[in-house]
C-alpha cells in the first residue's frame, strides 16, 4: 500500500472544520484513496468476502440502531417535552405572582391616598379646583425652600482664628 498519498484541503474546506475534525477527516480521505488503489490489486474471491462482511456488518448496525434509536429517540422526546412543559409552568406560575403582587401594591396605594384625602381637614372637591392645586403647589415649593434656608444656616463654617488654629462656628450664629 502507498501510505505517502496526502490530501490538502482548501481555506473553503478547512474553515468550517475544527483542527481535530480536519485531522481526522485529511486521515480518512488518505485512507480511503489508498484502499481504492489497491482494491485493482484484489483476488475476485476476496472481493466478494469483503462486500459479504461489509453487508453483514451494515444489517447488524441498522438492527442494532433502530432498536436503540427508537426508545432513545422516544425517552429525548419525552425529557425534552418535560422540560419545555416544566418552563413554561414554571414562568406562567411566577408571572401570576408578579401580576398579584403589582394588583395588591396597587390596591394599597389607592387605598392609602383616599384614606389620607378622606381623614383631611380639606373637603374631596377642593382638590378638584384648579386654584387650590396652585395654592398647593405655592404652599409645597415655599415650604421646600424653608427647608433648604434651614438646612444651609445649620452647615458649619469653618474659621482661621489668629492661633492659626481652625475652630467650626455654627452659621445660625454669626451675627
Amino acid at each position: 500500500m502507498n501510505t505517502t498519498n496526502q490530501i490538502h484541503l482548501t481555506d473553503e474546506h478547512a474553515s468550517g472544520y475544527q483542527s481535530e475534525e480536519l485531522i481526522v477527516d485529511q486521515i480518512g480521505k488518505t485512507v480511503a484513496i489508498s484502499l481504492d488503489r489497491e482494491l485493482k490489486h484484489l483476488s475476485p474471491r476476496v472481493l466478494a468476502r469483503l462486500e459479504n462482511s461489509r453487508a453483514i456488518a451494515l444489517s447488524k448496525q441498522k438492527k442494532s440502531s433502530q432498536a436503540s434509536s427508537s426508545s432513545t429517540f422516544d425517552l429525548l422526546n419525552l425529557r425534552s417535552s418535560v422540560n419545555w412543559i416544566g418552563m413554561i409552568l414554571v414562568t406562567a406560575i411566577v408571572l401570576y405572582f408578579v401580576v398579584d403582587w403589582q394588583s395588591n401594591s396597587r390596591i394599597s396605594d389607592i387605598a392609602d391616598l383616599d384614606t389620607a384625602i378622606l381623614s383631611d381637614s380639606v373637603p374631596p372637591d377642593a382638590y378638584a379646583d384648579e386654584g387650590f392645586r396652585v395654592f398647593l403647589k405655592e404652599m409645597i415649593q415655599r415650604k421646600e425652600s424653608e427647608k433648604e434656608q434651614a438646612d444651609m444656616n445649620k452647615t458649619p463654617v469653618m474659621v482661621e482664628d489668629s492661633a492659626h488654629t481652625v475652630a467650626v462656628k455654627d452659621a445660625s450664629q454669626n451675627p
